[in-house]
């Protein structure tokens, strides 16, 4: 076997990465954990609060507290608004976000479900009840409350969105990309739901259709990262070298400590030929991520592609350390050592550069 074949052998799986994405007004369309709150230009909320405050006022100070990310000021200004009148909705709504983005599943979920009590038509309160129950695993109770919000509110895009996410996380990309196509048809200047569009297509490899989500959302907004490392990943997946290196160029522009886009754009250079450069690329893979026994075979494999057979064993063997199964890199240590030990004495320790 020659060693340039290791190239392009044991192909890395798919990487997909979450997004996170900001809503332009309302926090309903926030996604469970990748995404905060719209957050506008607005003064740090006063610390005190006159005594006198109606329900109105306090609600009111609470979601301004909230769109700035002051939950905890927010969390207190919407249980004094409870205090006053535990009755309507509005307050308990505001608790259980507060809660929920500060990560305190089971009292947000509470705190929804009394909001639900008080009124069951609200879409925002079935709409992060689902997003916290999905967050705690629960996803048959998630998506529960993913069609009551939906059903209250059939034409927002914020329930189809959510829920597709919540169906891309466990592996269900057909029905995660179903509803990722209706947020897009609800609202087709959202980006982020173009993204998980792409990425959800990537997980059902159909690569023609994920690059077109993704040239959809680049159109709207050509600074996410994760845009172009999927388009990436599916120019890839089509052999489209040339087009997913420049995808990756950007990608690793955008998002330079994202290790997987240091990797493909690796993959891409050394399947065009580029080895020194694929090495440097690899080389900042394993910087981000020192214990990825993948980007240390790639390099061995780039390495013996070079000719540099004593370091590319070495490499070899730090992939193998990291991960004693790892069969191709076990297959190129076998095959290094018999290059190896073919040498002359002394060429073994030289770069034999191609």
């Amino acid at each position: 076997m020659k060693l340039t074949t290791w190239l392009s052998s044991a192909a890395a799986s798919i990487c997909l990465v979450t997004l996170s994405a900001l809503s332009p007004a309302t926090v309903e369309a926030a996604s469970p954990n990748s995404h905060q709150p719209a957050s506008p230009n607005v003064l740090a909320m006063a610390t005190e609060i006159a005594q006198t405050a109606d329900y109105d006022q306090l609600v009111e100070s609470g979601y301004d507290a909230f769109q700035a990310g002051d939950y905890k000021n927010a969390l207190q200004m919407f249980e004094q608004a409870i205090r006053l009148d535990d009755s309507q909705e509005a307050a308990w709504t505001g608790k259980g976000l507060s809660l929920y983005f500060m990560r305190q599943l089971d009292p947000a979920i509470a705190a929804f479900e009394t909001a639900i009590a008080r009124n069951d038509r609200s879409f925002s309160a079935w709409l992060w009840m689902a997003n916290a129950l999905d967050d705690k695993g629960n996803l048959a109770a998630a998506l529960d409350a993913y069609e009551q919000a939906i059903a209250l509110n059939p034409d927002h895009y914020g329930g189809y969105y959510h829920r597709g996410i919540a169906l891309f996380n466990v592996g269900q990309y057909a029905d995660a990309a179903a509803n990722l196509l209706q947020a897009t048809q609800r609202q087709p200047d959202h980006a982020p739901s173009w993204v998980k569009l792409g990425q959800s297509y990537l997980g059902l490899e159909n690569y023609a259709a994920a690059v077109a989500a993704f040239d959809a959302a680049i159109a709207l907004d050509d600074t996410i990262g994760q845009a172009w490392h999927g388009k990436g990943l599916a120019l890839f997946d089509q052999a489209q070298y040339e087009q997913a290196l420049a995808a990756f160029d950007r990608t690793i522009v955008l998002m330079p400590q994202g290790a997987w886009g240091w990797l493909y754009h690796g993959h891409s250079l050394s399947l065009l030929g580029r080895y020194e450069a694929a090495l440097t690329s690899y080389e900042a893979a394993i910087a981000l991520r020192p214990d990825w026994a993948i980007a240390w075979f790639r390099k061995g494999a780039i390495l013996a592609a070079l000719g540099d057979y004593q370091a590319a064993l070495a490499a070899v063997e730090q992939a193998l350390a990291l991960d004693p199964e790892f069969t191709s890199a076990q297959e190129l240590k076998a095959e290094l050592q018999q290059q190896l030990s073919q040498l002359p004495d002394g060429a073994a320790t030289n770069n034999l550069w191609m």
